[in-house]
């Protein structure tokens, strides 16, 4: 998928943890992992660790993490 980069492990695990939260109906972890993930991929975006199509990938799980977090909150 990104030929010579590897994933990001911290933004994958990140994903991971939102996606089981939600899954197991966990809405308030759900949502502090959704935002630790927003925030870490903001991070590595800045320091220029996540660029290119790994930054296009990570902002499409994260528009598709958005949108399973919809009515997480209270």
């Amino acid at each position: 998928m990104f030929l010579f980069q590897k994933k990001n492990k911290e933004l994958e695990a990140l994903s991971q943890k939102v996606r089981l939260e939600a899954e197991n109906n966990y809405k308030d972890t759900a949502t502090e992992a959704y935002r630790k993930f927003c925030h870490r991929l903001e991070e590595l975006e800045r320091t220029g660790v996540v660029k290119g199509k790994m930054l296009d990938f990570y902002r499409d799980q994260q528009k598709e993490l958005g949108e399973m977090m919809k009515g997480f909150h209270h």
